[in-house]
């Protein structure tokens, strides 16, 4: 069986020590280190702590699907723009003249696919975009491209500019300002017709927002009254909402599984804890410096499980604290 060995260099060298390191020293002058993956096949598990997978995980695919047991049923990504010259801005007026002016623009461009794709005799989706990257005039000061406008002017799908879309934004830990929230012109964060599909909905819902898989930075945990952006913490986000919805405001449901708060209720024997309180005991646990360093290499491999502490109420009173602050700073 095939042995893989690996060395590791300080990850804050310049890519010229590096190539110095290489220059200086042999395949015998390393001192390697033997792998062995996990019970998940990961060859990389320095730091990892097997208890974490015995925690309750804030969120999975299967939950999501029906198919598993999480805390939270719905989770998702912040909304990213790829276009935030655009679709952002501090100040709500210049928001609407701008996305007015890109929109415009956008339809026009639509209006000449519509005319060019009469020439094609049923062509298939890639060839239309294949076709689109050569079509489309690029001109960012008039509008900023990505792949998925490209699919929405494939499509045909044309822009509509409401006021009402314009909407308050999270853009970055305590700085708001206002967001074009639209289908066509946002390319991530679906999720988030469903969690504040009206601005009325900011009052009543709050979502617990996470650094995301894979992060490059040390794991960060924000609440949120508003649409948070996909780039909150720089890092893509994930996002935990207390509260869903209909897209137009109906239908609201408690986002926390009726199986999770069985279980704080089991554990700690205390049938008083609502779904609030477990909110709070998340979001209160998520803040602990002994957890986040503890469980810091876990931490970038997948979403947040969440432990027992010793004692609920402790974790769940600091939890509604630090929301009423970050939410009301």
């Amino acid at each position: 069986m095939a042995e893989i060995y690996y060395a590791r260099l300080d990850e804050f060298w310049k890519k010229e020590e590096k190539y110095e390191f290489l220059k200086n020293h042999g395949v015998y002058d390393v001192e390697w280190n033997l792998l062995e993956p996990d019970e998940k096949h990961n060859w990389l598990t320095e730091g990892l702590r097997a208890e974490f997978e015995t925690f309750l995980p804030m969120g999975t695919k299967e939950a999501k699907a029906g198919s598993g047991e999480a805390i939270f049923v719905n989770y998702g990504r912040g909304v990213g723009t790829s276009r935030d010259a655009w679709a952002f801005n501090f100040n709500s007026e210049d928001l609407a003249k701008n996305m007015q002016f890109t929109i415009e623009f956008y339809n026009e461009q639509v209006n000449k696919w519509i005319d060019r794709e009469l020439t094609f005799k049923r062509p298939k989706i890639n060839e239309k975009l294949q076709v689109i990257d050569g079509f489309v005039t690029y001109d960012d000061t008039k509008l900023s491209w990505s792949h998925s406008l490209k699919i929405s002017l494939c499509q045909k799908q044309k822009a509509v500019f409401l006021e009402k879309k314009i909407r308050c934004h999270l853009y970055r830990p305590f700085v708001k300002g206002y967001l074009f929230f639209d289908k066509v012109m946002n390319n991530e964060g679906t999720i988030f017709k469903h969690i504040f599909p009206l601005p009325e909905y900011e009052k009543e819902n709050q979502a617990i927002c996470v650094t995301g898989i894979g992060s490059r930075i040390p794991f960060i945990s924000i609440v949120s009254n508003h649409i948070p952006n996909l780039s909150l913490v720089v890092e893509p986000i994930q996002c935990f909402p207390f509260y869903t919805y209909a897209e137009d405001g109906s239908n609201r449901k408690e986002n926390i599984t009726d199986w999770a708060l069985s279980e704080y209720r089991n554990h700690y024997k205390d049938n008083s804890i609502s779904k609030w309180d477990v909110f709070h005991y998340i979001y209160g646990l998520l803040h602990s410096p002994q957890y986040r360093e503890k469980y810091a290499a876990n931490l970038k491999r997948e979403l947040p499980r969440i432990p027992f502490a010793p004692d609920f109420r402790v974790f769940a009173d600091a939890g509604r604290k630090l929301s009423e602050l970050h939410v009301n700073y």
